[in-house]
């Protein structure tokens, strides 16, 4: 049992809350400090207002997939004191140097099947992917051939689309946390993309496009993992709506058409975890 300080009934070790994610969780390139990322702002957040007795460890890095988020070292170590994890990823399972393509040669079959040069490395045996839109989990990778564990209904045709499975890649996350003794999870979703122009809109909701798809994926992550939601989008767009922020004024992003966050936008997503969090955590927050 750990030792009390003072007898004041609060723990010296504080509890631990890990943010897992890529660059919008920690890029040092953008000019953004780090304490100025939101598991630095959250820590400070809650400190002041819920006198929580808690460290929140980044566990960003930038370009991160999905995949690269499951092998990082931080999900590997287990904490003194464990709480929570905050999952946030999923963007860079959407770029184009994270995508690829079933190659026409070696000939494609139902369980294997070539990838573009190069391209095998930002995939690991144990990632769940989508071929063609047909979720499968790879059971290994040779330089660029993939086998899956499972067949496909039939064998791919080339040029069909090989990337992450957003969703399945989460839950593997947040069960990793939970494996290391994390008892409860947060994902969130994409936030709302601030732009002049090609942003997100406040109407419809959610927007269109890439964006909603993987916030899509993202929701429905947490709700196989019985995990909270930081809406990050709807949070951002009721502040537009509110008039406490402009749209198409960039104003959280460190650029126009760049979706880092600046300092702002991190804390914007720091207060809305905050929201996110049940009154029921508190009490042990303040342990």
């Amino acid at each position: 049992m750990l030792a009390l300080s003072g007898g004041s009934g609060r723990s010296p070790v504080p509890l631990d809350l890990i943010g897992c994610g890529d660059s919008h969780t920690l890029n040092e390139g953008t000019g953004v400090l780090p304490h100025e990322f939101y598991p630095g702002q959250l820590q400070r957040m809650l400190a002041v207002a819920k006198n929580a007795n808690l460290v929140v460890v980044n566990a960003g890095h930038s370009g991160n997939t999905s995949s690269d988020l499951l092998m990082e070292a931080n999900l590997r170590a287990t904490p003194a004191r464990p709480f929570a994890g905050v999952v946030y990823v999923g963007t860079n399972d959407y770029g184009l140097a994270n995508r690829s393509a079933v190659q026409a040669s070696p000939s494609p079959t139902s369980t294997a099947f070539g990838i573009e040069t190069g391209k095998g490395a930002r995939f690991r045996a144990g990632d769940v992917i989508f071929v063609g839109g047909v979720s499968r989990t790879i059971l290994s990778v040779a330089a660029d051939l993939v086998t899956l564990t499972a067949p496909l209904p039939g064998a791919p045709s080339a040029g069909v689309g090989v990337q992450l499975d957003t969703t399945e890649m989460i839950v593997k996350i947040g069960n990793k946390l939970l494996s290391i003794g994390y008892t409860r999870l947060i994902v969130g979703l994409q936030h709302y993309l601030n732009f002049s122009t090609s942003g997100d809109t406040t109407s419809p909701a959610q927007g269109t496009g890439m964006n909603l798809t993987l916030r899509n994926q993202q929701r429905a992550a947490a709700a196989t993992l019985g995990a909270e939601v930081a809406d990050f989008y709807e949070f951002m767009r009721k502040r537009i709506i509110d008039g406490k922020d402009v749209q198409g004024s960039a104003g959280w992003h460190v650029a126009d058409l760049n979706t880092h966050l600046n300092a702002y936008g991190e804390r914007l997503l720091a207060e809305c975890i905050t929201a996110a969090i049940p009154t029921s955590w508190y009490p042990a927050l303040q342990q």
